[in-house]
């Protein structure tokens, strides 16, 4: 192997490692932003030319149906589905409220990886007082729309490394 192979390689390895710590640190951002707002509403949203960020504090009642739309930089709307559905998922953590972690990007962090491009770019998250809660496997599904799409069923996989 050449050494600009082994650089390239490297270099491809860094970007990686910084991508990942970057998504990893989000909810973290997305957490200060809620706990450190001024606001007296159980919700925040934060927009900027790159991200635009919706935080939203949940409780098992509150949170079946709601939706999030953020409009810019890339539309996204979230719908999640009914109490019936989630009452598995909420119930493991009592009655405490969940924390609903949206961000739309500008642009595909994960272009400089050499992937295929993606149009847009979305993290869903959830978390509890004790960490990232899972919404795998649930009877209905999560609605993702983008752009002025419909909205479809959410795949968990690949739209977070950590916490979806």
């Amino acid at each position: 192997m050449s050494s600009d192979a082994s650089g390239s390689e490297g270099s491809q390895q860094q970007r990686r490692a910084a991508l990942a710590e970057m998504l990893a640190a989000l909810p973290l951002i997305q957490t200060g932003l809620l706990l450190g707002s001024n606001s007296t509403e159980p919700s925040v949203t934060v927009q900027s030319p790159a991200l635009t960020t919706t935080l939203s504090s949940h409780t098992a009642s509150s949170l079946p149906h709601s939706s999030f739309h953020l409009p810019q930089p890339q539309p996204l709307t979230v719908t999640f589905p009914s109490a019936s559905s989630l009452a598995p998922l909420l119930r493991q953590h009592g009655s405490a409220p969940v924390q609903v972690q949206v961000a739309s990007f500008a642009l595909d962090p994960f272009r400089p990886l050499g992937g295929k491009a993606m149009a847009s770019v979305a993290s869903i998250a959830l978390r509890a007082s004790e960490g990232p809660v899972s919404i795998h496997d649930l009877p209905e599904e999560v609605e993702v729309g983008r752009g002025g799409s419909l909205p479809r069923p959410f795949s968990p996989h690949g739209l977070e490394g950590k916490g979806s």
